[in-house]
C-alpha cells in the first residue's frame, strides 16, 4: 500500500511539474526568500507555508487519506496548493527593487521575464487542441454520429458507444441515454459492458446491452469483433469514417 502510493506521487509530481524549470525557479524563489526576507509574516506564507504545503502533498499517508475522495489520476492537482507563482513573483520583484540604478532595474526586470518565458512552453499548439468548426465544438463525425441516432425512430433511445464518445454524446443530444454514465476522472476500466466493448466481445456484449437495454450500437471499426451483432438481433443503419452503427430489430425485442 506505501509504494502504492509513493509511486502514485511520484506519476502525478512527473505529470505536474512539466519541463521542470518553474519548478526548480518556485525552489530558488524560496531560498532566496528565506535568506533575504526580514518580514516574518512574508517568509511565513511564502517559505514555510509552501514547505508545509509540499510536505503533506508528498506525504503517503495524506495521500492514501484523500484517496476515496480523488482519483489517483488526478492526485497531480493538489499541486496547485502551491503557491509557485506569488513566490516567484513576489521574488522577482524584490530582486528588481533591490539594483539601485534604474539601468540595472531594467537589466534585471528583462531577464527574469525572459526566464520566465523560456522555462515553459506554449499549451495551445496542435497536440492539445483542434481547430473545430461545428457549434458543439467536439470532433466532427462525433456530432455525424450523434445525428445519425437522433433520426432513428426508436422509443426510449439508449445508446452503447465507445468511452472516447460519451463525454460528448448527451453534449449534442440529451435525449440519448447511455449503456454507462461518464465518469468524471475517466476511470471506465470497472464497467463490464465496456471492457467486452473494447475487447470486441460481441457475444458478452450483446448479452449485456439486453439487460441494459440498449437498442443503438456505435461500434468503433478499429476494434475486431469476434462476431457480427447482426447476428443477434442488430442491423447495419449507418456508417461514419470510423464507426458502424447499428440499430435493434423491433422483431427481436
Amino acid at each position: 500500500m506505501l509504494r502504492e502510493s509513493l509511486q502514485i506521487i511520484q506519476e502525478s509530481f512527473l505529470k505536474y511539474k512539466g519541463t521542470g524549470m518553474y519548478i526548480a525557479l518556485f525552489f530558488i524563489a524560496m531560498l532566496y526568500l528565506f535568506l533575504s526576507e526580514k518580514k516574518k509574516e512574508n517568509r511565513t506564507f511564502l517559505v514555510y507555508f509552501p514547505c508545509f504545503i509540499l510536505f503533506i502533498i508528498l506525504n503517503p499517508i495524506f495521500q492514501k487519506c484523500v484517496n476515496s475522495l480523488l482519483n489517483k489520476n488526478v492526485y497531480w492537482r493538489t499541486f496547485w496548493m502551491l503557491p509557485m507563482g506569488v513566490v516567484i513573483a513576489y521574488a522577482s520583484t524584490k530582486v528588481v527593487k533591490s539594483r539601485n540604478h534604474v539601468k540595472h532595474k531594467v537589466i534585471v526586470f528583462i531577464t527574469m521575464i525572459t526566464i520566465i518565458m523560456v522555462s515553459g512552453k506554449l499549451i495551445y499548439n496542435k497536440e492539445n487542441y483542434k481547430k473545430i468548426d461545428n457549434f458543439y465544438k467536439v470532433p466532427e463525425e462525433y456530432v455525424e454520429v450523434v445525428n445519425i441516432l437522433s433520426g432513428a425512430t426508436l422509443k426510449n433511445k439508449k445508446v452503447m458507444v465507445s468511452s472516447a464518445m460519451v463525454p460528448y454524446i448527451r453534449q449534442i443530444d440529451a435525449s440519448l441515454k447511455l449503456a454507462f454514465p461518464r465518469r468524471a476522472y475517466g476511470d471506465y476500466e470497472k464497467y463490464e459492458i465496456l471492457q467486452a466493448y473494447n475487447g470486441g466481445d460481441v457475444e458478452k456484449l450483446m448479452k449485456l446491452c439486453k439487460e441494459k437495454q440498449v437498442n443503438l450500437l456505435v461500434y468503433d471499426k478499429a476494434i475486431q469483433m469476434t462476431s457480427s451483432p447482426v447476428k443477434f438481433g442488430f442491423e447495419l443503419y449507418a456508417q461514419t469514417e470510423n464507426h458502424d452503427i447499428y440499430i435493434l430489430n423491433q422483431k427481436s425485442k
